[in-house]
């Protein structure tokens, strides 16, 4: 028998050398191998290449504060412990959307070299201009190369390699000594496809059982992909990085009153034209707080980036290995299924998604959305550009202006689009706007506005439907 097991997590990250290119998994830290990314920060390793989901934790940023990073690939590389690196020019930034980095690891851990994805079509990341690199003032100094664009059946796709990382951060439930994987719930995620795509796979587990104690049929990660295991009980953990913000919460008490809907009759009127029988997924926000106004009658199946199809709302008791894609705990409907990422962005990708509801920074007249980069900082583009090239309807909800006054709904988006010509509804504080065949039209005005108050407000030139400015 090969045992896997090393005797100490020093010894599991001390084969690591400088200028390795190092793929973690997990996700809203659920699977999150934290401790082996505290360990790696405590070794003098410098010059790494770090492939990630996000960038939380306190190991993240002793290695950021310790100029040890020389690029980051990843949905979220803004702000928090990387921010200043970032825009002082000492990182190189590689912007992943989740889906994409989910089936590149994927596709590199089975020998595929390159593959075509619909996401990112038409986008900075595709194109050329958005920046990799910036000076020291934060000023952008080199760009992405453009990718190759193909048609297939009419449709545009762009190519993407597979990764092969040198080595891989795994967090496992339980591991048996040859290397075998289970993962609790949602602690799955970005780690089958992390162990799938390293060269060398290292894993810190909850728990080591003897082999056969582990059902065949739960083993999630089979023992070819796993080259070292650590143990790390629970008890042991390093707290959890914090959450991503969500919005299952009413607005804030002492808040201004605003004008027009209040942020739940925003989420409602969402819920409330959600159809019968939909797969949905909804963004952090009001999008997710709409999940809330949806009845059971309409036997609505909501979807998770990190591997959940059934998700139920908050539940009576949080369980850290079931969360929602922010990070937060979630309860599971009757008849949920849990998978790993590529898995659920297998979904998103294929078109099986009814309805995505995401936030919004802009959205243009013909229906571009841009919701993840403005410069300076945003945070990231998670999911978001697979879900808009995936899923048969995309809405928005968002203020109506911005902190500033200036208009959201425009002529053309001004910040870096997430999806090009990709929106086919707006709901907002003021109203709910169609976008059809590159018309937009006010279907739906909230009470007390007019439709002269919403124009001044909008940049773009509307039609309103018949009707819509009628009290409810």
């Amino acid at each position: 028998m090969i045992d896997k097991v090393v005797g100490s997590i020093e010894e599991a990250v001390g084969r690591i050398p400088d200028g390795a290119s190092i793929a973690v998994g997990g996700f809203g830290g659920a699977g999150f191998p934290a401790e082996l990314v505290d360990a790696l920060s405590r070794t003098d390793r410098t010059g790494l290449h770090i492939i990630a989901n996000g960038g939380g934790g306190d190991g993240y940023a002793r290695l950021a504060a310790e100029h040890r990073v020389r690029k980051l690939s990843m949905g979220f590389p803004f702000g928090g412990s990387w921010n200043a690196e970032v825009f002082s020019g000492r990182i190189e930034v590689e912007v992943l959307p989740q889906g994409t980095l989910s089936e590149r690891l994927r596709a590199g851990g089975a020998g595929i070299a390159a593959f075509y994805t619909p996401t990112s079509v038409g986008t900075a990341i595709s194109d050329g201009t958005f920046p990799k690199r910036f000076d020291a003032e934060g000023n952008p100094i080199e760009f992405v190369e453009a990718k190759e664009i193909r048609e297939f059946d009419g449709r545009s796709y762009v190519l993407e390699r597979g990764l092969r990382p040198d080595f891989g951060f795994v967090k496992a439930s339980k591991a048996d000594r040859l290397g075998n994987l289970y993962f609790r719930l949602t602690s799955r995620n970005f780690n089958p496809s992390v162990a799938m795509a390293a060269r060398c796979t290292i894993v810190q587990a909850q728990e080591i059982v003897e082999p056969g104690d582990l059902d065949p049929n739960e083993v999630h990660v089979p023992a070819v992909f796993v080259d070292v295991i650590v143990g790390v009980p629970v008890e042991a953990e390093l707290p959890r990085p914090p959450r991503r913000r969500s919005s299952r919460v009413a607005d804030v008490d002492g808040a201004p009153e605003p004008i027009g809907f209040s942020r739940e009759q925003l989420a409602r009127n969402i819920g409330r034209d959600i159809g019968e029988g939909w797969f949905v997924n909804l963004g952090l926000g009001i999008p997710l707080l709409a999940a809330n106004y949806v009845g059971p009658e309409k036997n609505v199946t909501m979807h998770m980036e990190n591997g959940l199809l059934g998700a139920g709302g908050s539940p009576e008791v949080p369980d850290p290995d079931l969360t929602d894609a922010g990070g937060q705990p979630v309860a599971l409907r009757t008849g949920a299924s849990i998978f790993d990422s590529a898995l659920s962005f297998a979904i998103v990708r294929a078109g099986y998604l009814d309805l995505t509801v995401l936030g919004g920074l802009q959205v243009s007249a013909g229906g571009d959305l841009a919701n993840w980069y403005m410069p300076r900082g945003q945070t990231g583009v998670g999911g978001a550009m697979d879900l808009v090239r995936g899923a048969k309807r995309v809405w928005v909800a968002m203020e109506h202006t911005d902190r500033d006054g200036n208009p959201k709904i425009l002529n053309e988006c001004t910040f870096t689009p997430t999806g090009v010509g990709v929106v086919q509804r707006i709901y907002t504080e003021l109203g709910v706007f169609s976008l059809e065949d590159g018309t937009l039209e006010l279907i739906e005005v909230a009470p007390g506005v007019s439709v002269d108050y919403i124009r001044a407000r909008t940049e773009a030139p509307f039609t309103v439907r018949e009707g819509a400015d009628a009290d409810p």
